[in-house]
């Protein structure tokens, strides 16, 4: 492996690492492919990687391919990020709506006590939206997302990923649900539940919106991520898939 100086950053060792790979592979292969085949293209796949900061997920697969020397398809990625391998993200192409706060551990949480409509026994509740063995301390206001955001894979944005596979792979519709709705996270620990306005239900009466339209009562969890999103892979997460990967010749 190449020795790195220790005063370059993280990022850089990593996309060495990627070029290392690429390296082994090209090596490995160098009997079974011509000089205007995979060798001619490795160059210019490692500078593209560098310049993106998201790819498609028909681009990551196509980059997987290359580096593992294997068909990998969009299935194949959508299936990583269900198992956890890989962390999937959205693009908001036209903003998106959601309320967002930190998120704390299960036992931080505040808690209140109702009482239940049908045995009228005592029930304690959490304050926030529970994800895993953490809580979100969402936030009252509504207010707009834009740009790329990592997916939890906890909320209903996994269902969408899974629809989607399902559908690639000739399988069933989904037709779960989640009530936690769409849950959304960034590098700084941000997570945003995505709503979704009740004048977008045709069932919904429109005389019981509250003014003005942004009013937080008129919003609620949103079942999936926009029908205008779009799936994408980070750079960075597909070199951190990667960089967990042996080089095997």
């Amino acid at each position: 492996l190449p020795i790195y100086r220790c005063g370059h950053s993280l990022r850089h060792h990593v996309l060495k690492s990627l070029e290392y790979l690429y390296f082994c592979r090209r090596t490995h292969r160098a009997t079974h492919q011509s000089s205007n085949g995979l060798m001619g293209r490795v160059p210019q796949l490692s500078k593209l990687l560098k310049l993106k900061r998201s790819l498609t997920v028909a681009d990551a697969a196509r980059h997987l391919s290359i580096l593992f020397g294997e068909d990998v398809s969009e299935a194949d990625v959508l299936g990583l990020a269900l198992e956890g391998h890989l962390t999937l993200s959205v693009d908001f192409v036209n903003h998106t709506m959601g309320r967002c706060g930190p998120v704390i551990p299960l036992q931080d949480a505040k808690r209140h006590t109702i009482i239940s409509p049908i045995n009228n026994e005592p029930i304690e509740m959490v304050e926030g939206e529970p994800i895993g063995d953490q809580v979100i301390q969402l936030g009252e206001q509504v207010v707009s997302l834009q740009g790329i955001w990592d997916l939890t894979m906890q909320g209903a944005e996994r269902l969408d990923v899974e629809n989607q596979y399902q559908s690639l792979t000739g399988g069933p519709t989904v037709e779960l649900n989640n009530l936690a709705g769409a849950i959304v996270f960034r590098e700084d620990g941000m997570h945003c539940q995505l709503q979704s306005h009740f004048s977008d239900n045709e069932f919904f009466d429109p005389k019981k919106l509250k003014k003005p339209r942004n009013h937080p009562a008129n919003y609620h969890p949103a079942a999936g991520l926009p029908d205008d999103s779009v799936l994408v892979v980070k750079t960075s997460a597909l070199l951190d898939l990667v960089a967990r990967q042996p080089c095997t010749l």
